[in-house]
């Protein structure tokens, strides 16, 4: 565009300018101030919690220096009938000082950055600037300093576009102020440097709210944030729940296809689903809606009411809020104004005015006409195209899945409440996990087998996988899972998976899934590899010949070693006690906790466990006895055991010469029964004591990890 054809279009603004000032009317359009008189005050406030810096390096990096961010805050607000003159736009124009010049601010320093702003352009010689100051003169809305009307009033939080002052965004700033809102706006840049701005401009909306407290008509029960930095204005709306509303404005100030790709960028440091808030966007970019995928990324916020409104119908080419009116008003630098080469319809930005009113209407204020208006909004308005989708139901936090949980676990309530709040969130959004680890539910699944639910605990593993399919440890969980509900097939398929990680699972979660299939009859050898074609299975007198030797033969039971052998891990160790003439002797591996969950871990809930380590523990009675009231023959017994948090189960099985439990078969049980357990005080290694020895009876004791657990035997 060329100078002529400026000062042309610059003669034609004049026109609708005078017009605007002859009809006493400021609003652009046919926007109308509300029933409010407007107020306006200036504070220059110091932020504390950051420093700031006025100059950079050689490098072309910010100095930073040890004094506090200066904080230029305009405040608009309702106000009593007024008297004097109102603000004209030049003084809304002396306030753009920069960083440094707020600690200095005098009529001198303002007039110097208004001629900075205004003249300084290579073609202040051609325009006329006589007339360009005029725009300085026209009128507003606004009052300074004019008395705050009585009563309480909804907040909104406005950030201004880059580096701009506090006229950015004033035409609207004083439109709803007219309507019984108080804004509160400072210029996010006001002295150029590397820093990243949308951080600044985070920081500058956390002490403008802050700051809010400090005035007294202030309803901080209703605030709502608009302005241009999206990843900003949504990323303190995502951590404040006390945010109503948002207004994103950040398109409506970009080029060609910017939306969509800061929108983007937005996501690399938020959550779309953490988002509650409801947000009305404004676009006005030329990147036609049906080429992008806009609706893509505005259904990742899934949780919150979303209107989306693209005004490109309305505009030739691009919309930016307030840059043509701010230069048509004598707001900003008349050169922004000149990139447009075609007429700009004021419909769009009387529309985003309006629409933005309603928006806070309809959520700071509750306005059920503004919310019907709002929902009304139709996508076949010639002048503008909307995306509206309404929120999906929040689903239960982490912590509020767990309590359901566990009260379903613990008062033995039905879990198909549980099952269908997941099955319901993953209908609305597959990719989301309720549960940020998979813990609640890998120990829920364990409660539920040592409560004899065992499908339920199927139930519970399979959800856990389906969010947490990478976990070795998990599909060991499942396999224990399957097996106790009797599902065979499906407990060597997620006990292999198990063992196929690379890298490969915890140690601890290696052994149990060996354990369990060797229990299953496959051969697993120490590394836990799996080797077909062999039997994990051995009869007794195979054992008995491995255990004679330090070296057993290659192919036969992995791990076997002489029961005296000093270098095993966990040692074996042996305790004995008399009643009278009646001899008991317990011999035992002595494992150790190693950090390790013991019951529910190391300690199955549900199947019958060695005791110990190695061998299975024995124990001998060199008559007859009873045991917990039971009578048992004299001789040696397997001693198994099932754990439990407040109770365990002793089992005594006749097949005594066995390694671990992996042969145990129940047929050969001489008795089981349950006793209380107690918590104490840590044992790193596992041991048995004796308590209570009369000539007539004997308290046997397992202490481990926080366990305690009594057996009684007596003399018969």
């Amino acid at each position: 565009m060329n100078f002529k054809k400026i000062v042309s279009f610059l003669g034609m603004i004049l026109i609708l300018v005078s017009s605007f000032v002859a009809k006493e009317k400021y609003m652009v359009g046919d926007l109308k101030p509300g029933q409010y008189k407007v107020g306006f005050k200036v504070y220059h406030e110091k932020d504390y919690s950051r420093n700031y810096s006025t100059s950079i390096d050689n490098e072309n990096r910010p100095v930073r220096e040890f004094k506090p961010m200066p904080m230029q805050i305009g405040v608009w607000y309702p106000a009593e009938s007024v008297s004097g003159h109102p603000l004209k736009f030049g003084d809304y124009v002396n306030l753009g000082t920069t960083r440094d010049g707020i600690e200095y601010h005098n009529d001198s320093k303002a007039k110097q950055v208004s001629d900075s702003v205004y003249y300084r352009r290579s073609f202040v010689g051609t325009i006329d600037t006589a007339k360009l100051k005029s725009f300085l003169e026209i009128v507003t809305t606004a009052h300074e300093d004019a008395k705050p009307k009585s009563g309480k009033y909804p907040v909104i939080i406005s950030n201004s576009f880059v580096s701009d002052g506090l006229h950015n965004n004033s035409v609207l700033n004083e439109y709803l102020a007219s309507y019984g809102y108080i804004v509160i706006a400072s210029a996010p840049k006001l002295n150029p440097t590397n820093y990243t701005f949308f951080v600044h401009a985070t920081e500058d909306l956390k002490y403008l709210k802050g700051f809010a407290h400090k005035l007294e008509n202030t309803d901080m029960t209703n605030v709502g944030l608009v302005g241009y930095q999206n990843i900003a204005l949504l990323g303190l709306s995502q951590t404040d729940q006390s945010i109503k509303a948002v207004v994103d404005l950040t398109a409506s100030a970009a080029g060609s296809g910017n939306f969509i790709n800061g929108l983007r960028t937005s996501y690399q440091y938020l959550d779309g689903r953490a988002l509650r808030t409801p947000i009305l966007m404004i676009d006005g970019t030329t990147y036609a809606l049906q080429k992008t995928n806009i609706k893509t990324e505005l259904d990742k916020m899934l949780y919150t009411d979303v209107y989306y409104i693209n005004y490109e119908k309305a505009i030739p080419l691009s919309f930016s809020s307030e840059w043509l009116f701010r230069w048509v008003k004598g707001l900003d630098n008349p050169n922004q104004g000149f990139f447009l080469e075609k007429d700009m319809s004021e419909k769009a930005y009387v529309g985003t005015v309006k629409n933005t009113k309603i928006f806070f209407d309809a959520y700071l204020k509750g306005n059920n006409h503004a919310m019907a208006n709002l929902k009304g909004l139709k996508s076949s308005d010639k002048n503008y195209t909307v995306l509206a989708r309404s929120a999906n139901p929040v689903p239960p936090s982490s912590q509020q899945f767990t309590n359901i949980l566990r009260d379903v676990i613990t008062n033995n309530k039905s879990l198909e409440p549980v099952v269908k709040t997941w099955r319901d969130v993953k209908k609305i959004d597959p990719g989301y996990n309720i549960l940020n680890a998979s813990f609640p539910l890998n120990t829920g699944g364990y409660q539920m087998i040592n409560r004899g639910r065992t499908a339920e605990a199927v139930t519970l593993f399979e959800m856990m996988l389906e969010d947490f399919p990478n976990d070795p440890n998990l599909w060991d969980s499942a396999g224990e899972g399957y097996l106790a509900n009797g599902q065979k097939e499906k407990a060597v398929e997620a006990l292999k998976k198990s063992l196929s990680w690379n890298p490969p699972a915890p140690q601890g979660t290696r052994d149990n899934s060996s354990a369990l299939l060797r229990e299953l009859g496959y051969f697993v050898d120490n590394k836990g590899n799996i080797i077909e074609g062999k039997s994990a299975l051995v009869d007794i007198d195979t054992l008995n010949q491995q255990m004679g030797s330090r070296n057993a033969p290659e192919g036969t039971y992995p791990g076997v070693q002489p029961f005296d052998d000093p270098g095993r891990v966990s040692p074996n160790r042996e305790i004995e006690t008399s009643l009278g003439s009646l001899k008991i002797k317990i011999e035992y591996g002595a494992p150790y906790v190693r950090n390790r969950q013991v019951v529910g871990g190391l300690v199955s809930t549900y199947r019958p466990w060695r005791t110990g380590a190695n061998e299975a523990t024995v124990i001998t009675f060199s008559s007859d006895v009873k045991f917990e009231g039971q009578k048992i023959p004299a001789g040696s017994y397997a001693l198994f055991s099932i754990g439990g948090e407040n109770e365990w189960t002793w089992v005594l099985n006749s097949q005594f010469q066995q390694w671990g439990a992996f042969n145990y078969n129940a047929n050969f049980d001489v008795m089981r029964c349950k006793v209380k357990s107690k918590k104490t005080h840590h044992q790193e290694e596992m041991k048995f004591e004796f308590e209570n020895v009369s000539n007539n009876s004997a308290t046997a004791v397992l202490k481990w990890g926080e366990y305690s657990v009594p057996f009684k035997i007596e003399k018969i």
